[in-house]
């Protein structure tokens, strides 16, 4: 119970500093003249959250829901828009475009933490921790961790589907049906 109790322990401190290294780096190239520069879709993503804000502000159905990037998925949008709202309301531009960034870094923490409690089902909780840090050795990791796109989000829901999915151990009880509603959100991110 000791060595379970270190594990975690460790593991927070990994995932706390993962996040606080996404949360630099993810702070440079906040000015929007020079976001088009960044990463590919940064810039017409943040005008598309501005265009769902305005829906919103302006009781607008076809501009709350007319958006170009179906394939993300609505809800990913949302969360999103929560998320920058307040920013771009008191026209803080820089931290509404640091903000869907550090959602994401969080996603990919979340992501972390799913493989842990997923391997920890089946193997021991160093072990577990192992995996863990053999996941943060991936350079896809480094790259995407951070970046505005609804990988990390769709990823989160996809593990926690596996992780409801292994629990239920196909015993088709209440684990498979939320094993199977959160496999649509991650599916789709709608």
């Amino acid at each position: 119970m000791i060595e379970k109790r270190y594990v975690d322990f460790v593991l927070f401190v990994v995932l706390f500093c993962v996040f606080s290294w996404f949360a630099f780096v993810a702070y440079d190239g906040l000015d929007i003249q020079f976001l088009a520069f960044t990463s590919g879709d940064e810039l017409p993503q943040f005008k598309q959250l501005n265009h769902i804000l305005n829906g919103f502000l302006n009781l607008d159905l076809e501009e709350m829901f007319r958006f170009e990037f179906y394939n993300y998925g609505y809800i990913y949008y949302l969360l999103n828009v929560l998320v920058t709202a307040p920013f771009n309301l008191y026209e803080k531009y820089e931290w509404a475009i640091y903000a869907p960034r550090l959602l994401n870094a969080f996603f990919t923490i979340l992501n972390l933490w799913m493989v842990y409690k997923i391997s920890n089902l089946y193997l021991s909780s160093r072990i577990s921790l192992w995996i863990v840090i053999f996941c943060l050795c991936l350079p896809g990791f480094w790259e995407f961790g951070y970046v505005f796109k609804p990988d990390t989000f769709q990823a989160f829901f996809v593990l926690l589907s596996v992780y409801y999915l292994c629990l239920d151990s196909l015993k088709f009880k209440k684990k498979l049906l939320l094993g199977n509603s959160q496999f649509r959100y991650g599916n789709r991110g709608c």
